[in-house]
């Protein structure tokens, strides 16, 4: 189970079982190894808020090392790139 960007539609994807009452686009039956559906407004909201929230942090988490003159260290998570969501499903 995993989540995308639709490169044709450009809308979030995700192979997740749909919310009962579900009323997005669906391809193919849940379950099928190729099914597909939009997220709902919910997931979309919290996505979005998760994305908000990482960039704060990265940013938090840069001014800290900066106040306190603190060294960048390989494994640092600020010096990462913005939080981005991996396709780790077999397609």
């Amino acid at each position: 189970m995993t989540m995308w960007r639709d490169d044709e539609s450009d809308e979030w994807r995700t192979n997740f079982l749909p919310p009962e009452g579900f009323l997005g686009i669906e391809e193919g039956e849940f379950r099928d190894p190729d099914y597909e559906r939009t997220f709902n407004a919910d997931e979309e909201a919290a996505w979005e808020a998760t994305c908000a929230a990482a960039q704060l942090r990265k940013a938090g988490e840069a001014a800290r090392h900066a106040f306190f003159g603190l060294p960048v260290t390989a494994n640092d998570t600020a010096a990462e790139p913005a939080l981005k969501p991996r396709n780790t499903a077999i397609r």
